[in-house]
C-alpha cells in the first residue's frame, strides 16, 4: 500500500492537495475528466442524507405503527454504510436501515402489529404512526444503532451486496419477521409499488415534482429535500478544467433531472451525451440495477468511451464505491487516473483511505483541481 511519503504536498488557500510522485507525468497529459456528482459538484448532506433519515422514520412508522425520531439515523451510520462500497444508491441505505429498525421494533412489540403488516403488504401506504416509542425502547434502539455502526465499520471496502450486509446485521432469530417486513417494503421495486422507493422519492423530489419525474403519484405531501441542495463547485473551476482536459462528463448515481436542476447553467460545461446517470437506469429497471451500479466498472467505462477520446481519463470521486469502480475499470483498460476528494463527515478517514490505497491525487475539493493541474503542467 502507498504511504504518505510517496506523495508531495501542494498547499493552497483552503487546504492541502497530495499528488503521487509517479503520477505527475500522467496527470499532466489528460484526454478528459469524468466527475462524480454528490460530494464533488453538489453537497448531498442537506438533501439525500436528510431524505434517508426522514424516509427511514416514515417507513418504520408505516410498517410498525411506532413513531421513530429521524435523528436515530445519524449521518455517521449513513457514511459508514457508504464506506462499504456497495451503497451508492440511497434507496439501498434506506431499505437496510428501515428493515433493521422495523424488525427490531416488531420483535419487541410482539404479535400486536401482525394485522398492520398485512395491510402494508397489500399496498396500503396511508398508514402512519399511532404510538410513541417509550423511553426504555428508545434508549435500547440508540444503543443498538451504535453497535450496528461499529459492526458495519468492520465491512469497510468489502463491497458486499446489500442483501449480504443485511444477512450479517440481522440475526437468524428474526427470519420470519424479516420475511414479513421485506414483503411490506417491496424492494427493489418501482415508485408507486415499493414502499422504500415511493417514500424516499417523494421526500427527496417533493410531491409537487414527482408526477413529472415518475409519471404517477403523489402519494404523500412533501416539500422536497432537493430544494435544500447547494453547489460545491464554482463556475471558474469547470471552465478551467474544460480548458485543461478538453472534455468533461459525469458518472453519477443520481438521475439526470435532479442533477441538471441543481447544476443550472454549470451543466453547460459538460458533454451531456457522455454523462451517465445511474439513477435513471435504476428507476427504469429496478430489478437489474446492480448490473450498472458502482462499483461496477461500467458507469466509468461508458462515460469515458462516450467522450470519444484517446488517452488518459481522470475520474474525480469522494467515496469508496467511486474508488472501487475506478480500480475495476483500470484493471480492464489501464488508462484511468483517480482524484479522491476528502471532505465532510469523515474527511480525515477518507484521506487515509486515498493515501493507503495509492490514488493518484487527494484534494480537499474539486475547486483545488485546476490549481494542481496548473502546477503540474507548469503553466
Amino acid at each position: 500500500m502507498a504511504k504518505a511519503r510517496e506523495y508531495f504536498e501542494l498547499r493552497t488557500e483552503g487546504g492541502t492537495s497530495y499528488i503521487r510522485y509517479d503520477s505527475v507525468e500522467k496527470l499532466s497529459d489528460l484526454a478528459g475528466i469524468v466527475l462524480d456528482c454528490d460530494g464533488v459538484l453538489i453537497d448531498e448532506s442537506t438533501s439525500y442524507d436528510e431524505a434517508i433519515k426522514e424516509a427511514v422514520s416514515k417507513i418504520v412508522g408505516i410498517v410498525t405503527g411506532y413513531e421513530v425520531d429521524s435523528e436515530l439515523v445519524s449521518s455517521n451510520i449513513i457514511y459508514t454504510l457508504r464506506g462499504i462500497g456497495s451503497f451508492n444508491n440511497d434507496w439501498d441505505t434506506t431499505y437496510l436501515l428501515s428493515m433493521i429498525l422495523s424488525t427490531w421494533i416488531a420483535a419487541e412489540k410482539g404479535d400486536g402489529i401482525h394485522g398492520r403488516l398485512e395491510r402494508v403488504k397489500a399496498g396500503d401506504f396511508s398508514l402512519g404512526p399511532s404510538q410513541q416509542i417509550d423511553s426504555t425502547l428508545r434508549e435500547k434502539l440508540k444503543n443498538r444503532v451504535r453497535e450496528l455502526d461499529i459492526f458495519l465499520g468492520q465491512l469497510e471496502m468489502s463491497a458486499l451486496p446489500v442483501k449480504d450486509v443485511l444477512d450479517r446485521a440481522l440475526h437468524r432469530q428474526y427470519a420470519q419477521l424479516r420475511t414479513d417486513i421485506e414483503e411490506c417494503l417491496r424492494y427493489p421495486g418501482e415508485y408507486g409499488r415499493s414502499l422504500v422507493v415511493t417514500v424516499f422519492d417523494e421526500i427527496y423530489f417533493g410531491s409537487d415534482n414527482i408526477r413529472n419525474i415518475r409519471e404517477k403519484g403523489p402519494y404523500f405531501s412533501y416539500r422536497g429535500k432537493i430544494n435544500d441542495e447547494r453547489l460545491l463547485v464554482n463556475e471558474d473551476t469547470l471552465r478551467k478544467l474544460k480548458e485543461y482536459a478538453g472534455r468533461l462528463a459525469l458518472s453519477t448515481g443520481r438521475g439526470s433531472w435532479e442533477t441538471y436542476k441543481t447544476l443550472g447553467r454549470l451543466a453547460d460545461y459538460l458533454d451531456r451525451d457522455a454523462c451517465v446517470f445511474i439513477g435513471d437506469l435504476a428507476a427504469a429497471n429496478p430489478s437489474q440495477k446492480s448490473a450498472y451500479e458502482k462499483p461496477s466498472p461500467w458507469p466509468l467505462q461508458k462515460a469515458a468511451s462516450s467522450l470519444s477520446v484517446d488517452g488518459r481519463i481522470l475520474y474525480v470521486g469522494n467515496s469508496v464505491e467511486d474508488l472501487l469502480m475506478f480500480e475495476n475499470a483500470n484493471r480492464l483498460e489501464g488508462r484511468y487516473l483517480f482524484a479522491g476528494i476528502y471532505s465532510g463527515v469523515k474527511a480525515l478517514e477518507m484521506l487515509d483511505v486515498w493515501l493507503e490505497r495509492g490514488v493518484d491525487m487527494a484534494i480537499p475539493s474539486l475547486n483545488h483541481l485546476p490549481r494542481v493541474l496548473k502546477h503540474l503542467t507548469g503553466e
